[in-house]
């Protein structure tokens, strides 16, 4: 193991324990405030479709933003996990969700997957989760490289997307995280105290 991957494992092990040692109510209580945050954003209002995510062992949850996207008529898709990557389906909240080899819940396989849907000339939100993120935007998920595999050919200044992180102020890393070349940087931060912004 590298010494760059040996940190990325301490500071998420940290990160993990900081999260797990979340309250239901602190859950509960900075998710909404977080979720009010992204919907009062440009990159939201302007979205026609939201990629979001199943929130898993305390992540934000962002149910609040499904439920209102749907009543905006926004389209709204989840990731589903298959062989090794993964795929966004199109999902309706009165959808059935399963169980991944994971715990996470994710939409069944249907006809609408993101990936061939999206039209060109679409605005694009996507709402990424991440164990820990620093000033600079930098982000460590679980190390799994999903989100960096999936996003790599909509990362190149595609102006139809905007990617954003929800995250807990305890999150957010005072030192710069160590970044590679496939990491996809989330456009800015949302926690419950503040927005940070990807220095151009």
């Amino acid at each position: 193991m590298t010494d760059q991957a040996s940190e990325k494992m301490s500071i998420r092990r940290e990160y993990r324990k900081l999260r797990d040692r979340m309250t239901v109510d602190e859950v509960c209580r900075w998710s909404e405030q977080i979720c009010q945050r992204i919907m009062e954003q440009p990159a939201y209002l302007d979205a026609s479709a939201v990629l979001c995510y199943m929130a898993f062992r305390n992540e934000v949850n962002l149910n609040n933003i499904m439920s209102t996207s749907w009543e905006r008529g926004k389209k709204i898709y989840l990731p589903r996990m298959e062989e090794g990557h993964m795929e966004f389906f199109r999902y309706r909240p009165k959808d059935p969700l399963i169980t991944n080899s994971f715990g996470i819940s994710e939409p069944e396989r249907n006809e609408e997957a993101f990936s061939s849907t999206v039209g060109t000339d679409e605005k694009v939100l996507v709402i990424m989760p991440g164990v820990v993120f620093d000033r600079e935007c930098r982000r460590l998920g679980y190390g799994g490289g999903y989100y960096d595999r999936y996003f790599e050919e909509y990362r190149r200044e595609d102006p139809r997307f905007t990617f954003l992180a929800a995250a807990y102020q305890i999150q957010i890393h005072d030192e710069v995280l160590p970044l590679e070349d496939t990491d996809v940087q989330p456009d800015l931060i949302i926690t419950e105290q503040e927005i940070i912004f990807k220095k151009s």
